[in-house]
């Protein structure tokens, strides 16, 4: 494929069902995304690697090897590991992606909408001058001592003790990064990874 004109928004779709991924391609060019589709793991990761698109779309049952392993393979790697990936898949693997570093995940089929929102979160990442950072953990002491940690001139870090409370907060603001405790006092920090990835 020839290079992307400089500056310009792109968005990488992997994905072998053909319709679902010219859906994708044309919401992404409808929200002013130039697309790249590959229909396969190996590819994806070498459009991945030659574009650096500002956003993935990933799907998990690639012909020739999982989307996890393209998950993995783009996080392991310094030039594409700040990529924001969401998954979409027929298969539910939510914790495990979200494990793995996707931003998002969403089953099939999905409706246009949820779509376009999906992509809105992707372009919202990267675009975000601020790192935002969520701290969740009942611990005062703990709590405190994580933010300090964080603290940095383009960090933002936002603490609450709940889940309840972490998931006020993700309705109101985008973040990159999240610090979570997985005993919470109203529910395991792994529910709260899958409640927040829809």
């Amino acid at each position: 494929s020839e290079s992307l004109p400089a500056g310009t928004r792109s968005l990488l779709v992997i994905e072998d069902d053909l319709a679902f991924a010219h859906i994708v391609r044309d919401l992404a060019k409808e929200l002013g995304f130039a697309a790249l589709v590959a229909h396969d793991a190996e590819t994806g990761l070498a459009l991945a690697k030659r574009h650096r698109p500002n956003a993935v779309v990933l799907d998990i049952g690639l012909p020739d090897r999982s989307g996890l392993t393209v998950l993995d393979a783009l996080k392991q790697d310094s030039a594409t590991r700040h990529i924001p990936v969401h998954v979409v898949s027929a298969l539910d693997y939510t914790r495990t992606a979200l494990e793995m570093g996707a931003t998002g995940y969403a089953i099939k089929p999905v409706q246009r909408e949820k779509l376009i929102d999906a992509i809105e979160r992707l372009e919202t990442k990267f675009s975000q001058r601020l790192r935002r950072v969520l701290v969740v953990e009942d611990d005062d002491v703990h709590r405190d001592a994580t933010c300090k940690l964080l603290s940095a001139s383009d960090v933002e870090g936002i603490a609450v003790r709940t889940a309840a409370e972490a998931l006020d907060q993700r309705t109101k603001l985008t973040f990159d990064c999240m610090v979570l405790d997985l005993k919470l006092p109203d529910r395991s920090g792994f529910d709260l990874l899958e409640e927040m990835s829809q």
